[in-house]
Formats: structure tokens, sequence, C-alpha cells
């Protein structure tokens, strides 16, 4: 169960600076342009928005799929989750992510709706949600949203022991 990433690819936006379906027909073409076959892959995917002059890109939504990341990725529900992130922004640019499943030859998997597929979606999430408590995903997270480890996961910042940094190094993270 092998995944790669490729990304960020910006997203086409109007002059309102909102992304609809009529903005995104040459989305496709660019991604394929780093990986041929990408746009009828499965996997799971991630949008964010890189701050205007700034390199990092905040996560806004963690989607998987189980069609292709062409049905999927953009779908009208979506495109309200992602329009309603780019509000937060004077100047921000919408970004995806896509982790493709590859098969053990590794070459592009199109064979969706897996158990690895739906595990890599809740850690990007749990990770997603770590850096930015505003992700717009809501199924499943109450418990990633409340949940915290001393010097672990989501503790104050400077609240940590000894016991807390043995752990942290002995799981590497």
């Amino acid at each position: 169960m092998n995944y790669d990433v490729y990304g960020a690819f910006e997203i086409p936006m109007n002059d309102r600076r909102r992304i609809e379906r009529t903005e995104i027909r040459n989305f496709w073409g660019t991604a394929e342009l780093d990986c041929e076959g990408i746009a009828d892959g499965v996997g799971c995917y991630v949008f964010g928005i890189r701050s205007s002059g700034g390199p990092n890109v905040v996560s806004w939504y963690v989607g998987k799929t189980s069609k292709s990341f062409r049905q999927e990725c953009f779908q009208p529900h979506k495109l309200l989750h992602y329009n309603e992130a780019l509000s937060e922004y004077k100047r921000g640019r919408p970004m995806l992510f896509l982790l493709p499943k590859l098969t053990g030859k590794g070459k592009l998997s199109k064979n969706g709706g897996t158990a690895d597929i739906d595990y890599l979606e809740k850690y990007l999430i749990s990770t997603a949600i770590n850096a930015n408590q505003n992700l717009y995903n809501i199924k499943d997270t109450k418990i990633l949203r409340e949940l915290s480890v001393v010097g672990i996961y989501r503790s104050q910042k400077g609240a940590w022991h000894s016991s807390s940094q043995s752990l942290k190094r002995t799981l590497k993270l």
C-alpha cells in the first residue's frame, strides 16, 4: 500500500476570487504534466491556501476518492468549502495536493474504496486539524478536535515533562 505526493497545484479562480467549475477545466491538464493519468487515479487529496508571498500552504479540507480525483475533488459541495476558506484571505492562492495510491509495480491505481485509503484520509485529517483547527472536515473529527496528550499531541506550548520528551523520542515524533 504505497502512495505518492503531487502538488501543490494552483487551482484557477475567476475575477471574483472564487473557484467555479468553469475555471477548473484546465486544472487536470496541468496536473497531468507532473503525473500522466493522475486525474483518473484514486487516493486522498488536501485542499489548502498559500498566503500571498509565503511558501507554506494552510490545509482547509482533506478528502478521499473511490472513483477518481477528476470525479471527486471539485464536486459542488467541496467547492463551497474551498470558496468559504478562500474568503478568509485577501490574496491567498488555492492549492491542491494529490496523494495517489500506487500498485505494487509503482503505477497509479484505479482501485478505490479500500481500507488503506480510509486510514490515510483519517491520518491526514488528524494531522491537518492539528495545524488548522478551522479545518472544514466535520465527520469523525470531534475526538480529534478535543484530544490532547501533554507534550505529544495538541498540548499547550511549554506543557511537557521528561516522560513526554522520552516518549516523543521513542516514537520519533
